[in-house]
C-alpha cells in the first residue's frame, strides 16, 4: 500500500468516525473540533460528502431496491478509483463506508480486537408528558417542564430534542431554548441547543419562532414571530442581523441524517456475525440465517440502523464477499461465496 492510499484509507476512517460521533450526538466542544477537522483540508470535505450520499440510501426509509444501493456502491468505488490514478485522494473501498447507520469495519476471525467485543442496543431518550405529549432526547440532553399555568412549557436546558405535542388549542405548546421560544399547538419538531445559535426543525405541522431576548443586533421594535412550516428549519444566532430570520426548506434526505439519531441503533465492537444476526432479528420481521460457521464467526465493528436489515446485508456482501439468499418472504440465507 502507497502513501497515498495510506493517507487516504486515513482520512475516510475519519470521516466515517465523525459521521458516527456526529450523528449520535456531539458536545459542543466537538462540534468545534468536527468543524475544524472538516475545513481543515479539502479533502476532508469530499470524504464527508461521499460517506453522507450512500448513508442517504442505506439509511433513509427502507424503500430503496438492493440493485439502486448495488449501482451506488459501484459508481462511488468507479470515482475513487478514477481519483486515485489522477493521484486525487481517495478512500478505501466501497466497504469502508458510513455504514449501516453511520460507520463500520469488517474484522477477520484472525486479527486480535482493540477492546473487548461487545453488542448493545442504543435507543434514544423518551420522556411522555402529562399532556401525552413526546418528547425524545439526544444523547446528553436535558429539559425541564412547567405545565401549572395556561401554557405548556419546556425549556431546553442542553443538547438535541424532538417534540410530538398532544393537540390542545386551549393552552399553546411552548419551548425556550437560550432566548428563543417555539410555539405550537399540535404539531411536530426538533430543537437543537448549541453554543450561540438555536436551530428549529418542523417535521410535521407549522410552529412560530420568536426571540424573547434582547441582543446587540435587536431592533427597540421586536420583528413578529416566524412561521415555520413542516420540511423547513429556522436557525438563530446571536450575532444574526436584526431582522426576521429565514426559514430554509430541507430535502427529506437532509433531514433523516440530521434527526437520524432519533433511529434505533445496535451498536457492535467486534462482535461475530452470527451475534449480530441474532439481535437484527430479534427486532425485525426480515430474519436472516447464517449458513455455515465460516460466515457466523466472522467479527464487524461499528454502529447500525436496526431497522433496515436489507442496508446491512448489503454492506456484509460488499464486505466480506457472502451469498445472500432470498429463502422465502421474510428469510435471507448468509453464506460464504462458492
Amino acid at each position: 500500500m502507497n502513501a497515498t492510499k495510506r493517507s487516504c484509507d486515513a482520512i475516510d476512517a475519519q470521516a466515517n468516525a465523525w459521521l458516527a460521533r456526529r450523528d449520535a450526538g456531539l458536545t459542543e466542544a466537538q462540534r468545534a473540533e468536527f468543524a475544524r477537522w472538516r475545513d481543515a483540508d479539502p479533502a476532508h470535505a469530499r470524504a464527508l460528502a461521499e460517506a453522507e450520499t450512500v448513508w442517504g440510501l442505506v439509511e433513509g426509509p427502507a424503500t430503496d431496491t438492493r440493485e439502486t444501493m448495488r449501482t451506488a456502491l459501484r459508481q462511488r468505488a468507479r470515482r475513487r478509483q478514477q481519483r486515485r490514478a489522477a493521484g486525487a485522494c481517495a478512500a478505501v473501498a466501497a466497504v469502508c463506508l458510513a455504514g449501516v447507520l453511520w460507520w463500520w469495519t469488517p474484522v477477520l476471525p484472525a486479527r486480535a480486537p482493540h477492546s473487548a467485543p461487545t453488542a448493545k442496543l442504543i435507543v434514544p431518550g423518551r420522556q411522555v408528558l402529562p399532556d401525552g405529549s413526546v418528547v425524545e432526547l439526544n444523547a446528553g440532553s436535558r429539559i425541564e417542564t412547567d405545565f401549572s399555568g395556561a401554557l405548556r412549557r419546556v425549556r431546553l436546558l442542553q443538547g438535541e430534542a424532538h417534540f410530538e405535542v398532544a393537540k390542545d388549542a386551549a393552552r399553546p405548546f411552548v419551548v425556550a431554548a437560550h432566548g428563543v421560544e417555539v410555539r405550537a399547538v399540535g404539531t411536530a419538531f426538533a430543537v437543537r441547543l448549541v453554543t450561540k445559535s438555536v436551530e428549529v426543525l418542523v417535521t410535521e405541522g407549522r410552529v412560530a419562532v420568536e426571540r424573547t431576548t434582547a441582543s446587540a443586533t435587536t431592533p427597540t421594535v421586536p420583528p413578529a414571530p416566524a412561521l415555520v412550516d413542516a420540511g423547513n428549519r429556522l436557525r438563530l444566532t446571536d450575532d444574526a442581523p436584526a431582522a426576521s430570520p429565514v426559514a430554509q426548506t430541507i430535502a427529506p434526505a437532509e433531514r433523516d441524517r440530521e434527526l437520524a439519531w432519533r433511529w434505533p441503533r445496535l451498536e457492535f465492537t467486534d462482535t461475530s456475525i452470527g451475534e449480530a444476526v441474532a439481535l437484527f432479528n430479534g427486532r425485525n420481521r426480515l430474519q436472516l440465517k447464517v449458513g455455515d460457521d465460516a460466515v457466523r464467526t466472522l467479527r464487524v465493528t461499528g454502529v447500525f440502523r436496526a431497522d433496515n436489515v436489507e442496508g446491512f446485508v448489503q454492506l456484509l456482501e460488499s464486505g466480506f464477499g457472502l451469498k445472500a439468499e432470498r429463502t422465502g418472504e421474510t428469510e435471507i440465507l448468509l453464506r460464504s461465496a462458492p
